[in-house]
C-alpha cells in the first residue's frame, strides 16, 4: 500500500475534540500494551501516536510508524519517540527487533491482515507479544469506518494469531451500557447508520458525539484519562471460539512462545 492521504481524516488526532470515553479508550489500550513488555516496542499504523507518553519511560525504545506521512509529521510535532513511514505488511526492520508489536484500531484498513500479522511476528523476539486493538464488529449498532476492508471478530482475531504461530488470548473491553439510555442510544446509532447520515470523517462526527456522549474536550494527552484510571473498564478475558457482542472493543494478544 502507498500513502494516499485518505486515512488522515479518519485518524484520531492531537487537539481533536473527543468525548471522555474515547480518551479513556486511548489511555486503556496503550496502558494494556505497555503492560505486555518492558522491552523495545513497535506500533504499526500508529496514526499520530497518541499513546506514546504512556509507553515511554526510562530508556525504553518506542518506535512508531504509519503509512501516512502527514500522520508521522503530526506525531513528531506532538510527542516523543522514534518515527517513520512504513507499510504494515512490509516493515523496514530486521527479524527479532522488538519485544512487543502493536496494531491499534487500524487492522480493518489492511487488505491482507494475515500478511500484516506475519510481518509483526517476523520482527518479534522469542517470548514477545503481538497486540491488536479493534472495534468489535459483533456488537449491536456497529458502524464501519469508510475505507475499511474487514473488521475481524473475536474468533477471527484468535485464528489470525494462532495461524501465525502465536499463542492467542482475546479480551473484551468497555462493556455495552445495558441501561435504557444505552439501549436507546444504540437504536439511534443503528437508525443513523441505516439512513446513511453518519459523517464520513472523525471531525464531521463531532456533532453526533455531542448528542451521544455530551461534552467534548480537545485531546492534549492522556493525563485526564490517567486520573480516571480506576473508573475505566478493565479488559475481560473472553473465549476465542464464539461470538462476542457485549463489548465495544476487542484486544487480542499473541505470545511467541517457540
Amino acid at each position: 500500500m502507498a500513502s494516499s492521504g485518505i486515512y488522515v481524516e479518519l485518524t484520531e488526532s492531537w487537539h481533536m475534540p473527543m468525548p471522555a470515553i474515547e480518551q479513556d479508550m486511548v489511555f486503556r489500550r496503550y496502558s494494556f500494551f505497555r503492560s505486555l513488555s518492558d522491552g523495545a516496542m513497535l506500533e504499526v499504523g500508529c496514526g499520530q501516536a497518541l499513546g506514546n507518553e504512556v509507553l515511554i519511560d526510562n530508556d525504553r525504545l518506542v518506535v512508531s510508524c504509519d503509512l501516512e506521512l502527514e500522520n508521522v509529521a503530526a506525531a513528531k510535532a506532538n510527542t516523543d519517540g522514534v518515527f517513520g513511514a512504513a507499510d504494515a505488511t512490509f516493515l523496514p526492520f530486521a527479524p527479532g527487533s522488538f519485544d512487543a508489536v502493536a496494531a491499534c484500531e487500524m487492522i480493518y484498513y489492511v487488505p491482507d491482515q494475515a500478511a500484516m500479522v506475519r510481518e509483526m511476528v517476523r520482527v518479534l523476539r522469542p517470548g514477545g507479544a503481538v497486540f491488536i486493538a479493534c472495534a468489535n464488529p459483533e456488537r449491536p449498532s456497529f458502524h464501519e469506518s469508510p475505507h475499511s476492508t474487514h473488521y475481524p471478530s473475536a474468533r477471527e482475531l484468535n485464528r489470525l494469531l494462532s495461524d501465525a504461530g502465536l499463542e492467542p488470548t482475546v479480551y473484551g473491553v468497555f462493556p455495552l451500557d445495558t441501561s435504557l439510555r444505552g439501549r436507546v442510544l444504540r437504536l439511534a446509532a443503528a437508525v443513523a447508520t441505516k439512513l446513511h447520515v453518519v459523517p464520513k470523517t472523525l471531525a464531521g462526527r463531532g456533532a453526533l458525539k455531542r448528542i451521544f456522549f455530551g461534552e467534548l474536550t480537545p485531546f492534549e494527552g492522556t493525563d485526564a484519562a490517567a486520573q480516571r484510571d480506576a473508573e475505566i473498564s478493565t479488559p475481560v478475558r473472553i473465549p476465542g471460539d464464539r461470538q462476542c457482542d457485549g463489548f465495544r472493543v476487542l484486544y487480542a494478544v499473541g505470545r511467541l512462545t517457540g
